[in-house]
């Protein structure tokens, strides 16, 4: 019931205590402000609780408060009122705050971490390199980056990875991830009837001692995969800053951090707020180009791939390439990049070579004379691939030629592996 609503009497029977008079007037006067009245603690359902259902935070800089509508805690929904201590004097400039991410650290408190945004002057294009770095964050489940590195003239580096200790962070994270599906399966099995990330009777928890166990084992790793989670967003951020050389421009998408319905993403909002605040420090130009096909589009001849769903990658129908999908998203990024160091029309060259591994020339040695196998020669592989005969032995005093087979079509009068003799004496010529 809302506080609009309910009595005084009401609120004794739902609490089965009884309250101040006074908490509960101010209370219902001031609908619940934080300064009226003051509360030392109060218990709060962490176990219960869903940061992800509130609303955008409404930020009242002057006070520094910010106020997060309907978030989902057990049964109800509530409003949540933050209020961050000198919030004028340390972001002078902020301009909206992000939802909050809940978490409990070890001494059982409850953190509510926040993203300020803050106006940052624009930086003056100064680069004289003619080299773009472009960085596609990648869609995996633990984040990730794909890079490369490319050049007004269209030469285009190798594909950029993170650092050895960031792929470290990468494989605790993935092991961690398993026992935390683990430990689900298993609270799924034991009770199929609570939700096991969230669970709608605390009745039934506490009946079950080992469900509840293994509830407190998996809110455990997952804030243990939030830090990870958090640290390898600012590894992402430094691994794409270290590619790139002193004076260099580094291109990412341009990503709203805020879907929708106004939360927060993790994979979008957390990278790019952290890629800025590294970059800031370190004074590198960082900008942020249209992200519209960049990873369904071919960046050697341009054209648009349909149909890719989560492929990795895939075969250009133009040019015949093979592209990775991450690898080819970073060289159109890094293309829209090399616009602002006044580039506009870059055409990344590719690597030297056929679309396709050419088959290897067949080069072998042949004695004149001898009588040879219908398929040798053509270019399909050893003769043992195709017959299992055996070779005539070579004998003494014939002269042998090195012959390349070619593949021809048999026309009539000739056939595959017919041997013709030269008029030379010594000499044999095989055409086939």
């Amino acid at each position: 019931m809302g506080w609009l609503k309910a009595t005084y009497g009401n609120v004794c029977e739902e609490l089965g205590e009884d309250v101040d008079r006074n908490l509960f007037t101010n209370v219902l006067d001031h609908e619940g402000h934080f300064t009226v009245p003051v509360v030392g603690h109060t218990r709060f359902c962490y176990d219960q609780s869903n940061d992800n259902s509130c609303r955008r935070g409404e930020l009242d800089a002057d006070t520094g408060v910010v106020t997060y509508r309907r978030m989902a805690v057990a049964d109800r929904f509530v409003d949540i009122t933050l209020r961050i201590a000198q919030f004028t004097a340390r972001y002078p400039d902020a301009v909206r705050v992000s939802r909050p991410d809940m978490r409990k650290d070890s001494t059982g408190n409850i953190v509510f971490d926040v993203v300020v945004f803050v106006l940052r002057p624009l930086m003056q294009d100064v680069s004289k390199s003619a080299h773009a770095v472009g960085f596609d964050l990648n869609a995996d489940w633990h984040g990730g980056i794909s890079g490369t590195r490319l050049s007004c003239n269209g030469h285009v580096s190798r594909p950029l990875v993170v650092s050895r200790n960031t792929k470290r962070q990468q494989d605790k994270l993935e092991r961690i991830y398993v026992q935390y599906r683990r430990c689900l399966d298993r609270l799924d099995r034991l009770m199929p009837w609570q939700r096991a990330s969230d669970p709608d009777n605390p009745a039934d928890v506490a009946a079950h001692p080992k469900w509840a166990n293994l509830y407190v084992q998996s809110l455990a790793l997952r804030d243990k995969m939030y830090r990870i989670k958090e640290i390898l967003d600012w590894r992402y951020a430094h691994d794409m800053l270290d590619h790139a050389k002193p004076g260099e421009l580094v291109a990412v998408e341009r990503l709203d951090p805020f879907d929708n319905a106004g939360r927060y993403e993790f994979r979008h909002g957390s990278q790019l707020d952290k890629l800025d605040h590294v970059a800031a420090k370190r004074g590198q130009r960082v900008v942020k180009v249209n992200p519209a096909h960049t990873s369904d589009t071919c960046p050697w001849c341009n054209t648009r791939i349909g149909n890719l769903g989560r492929n990795r990658e895939y075969e250009c129908p133009r040019c015949h390439r093979t592209v990775p999908r991450d690898y080819g998203s970073a060289i159109n990024i890094a293309k829209r990049g090399c616009a602002y160091l006044g580039h506009k029309h870059v055409r990344p060259t590719p690597k030297k070579g056929r679309p396709t591994p050419k088959r290897p020339k067949l080069i072998q040695k042949r004695h004149s004379g001898a009588a040879h196998e219908a398929l040798s020669g053509t270019g399909k592989g050893p003769v043992s691939f195709h017959t299992e005969r055996t070779a005539p032995t070579p004998s003494s005093g014939m002269a042998t030629a090195t012959v390349q087979g070619k593949r021809k079509r048999a026309t009539p009068g000739r056939q595959l592996g017919q041997c013709y003799d030269a008029a030379a004496a010594g000499t044999a010529t095989t055409s086939s």
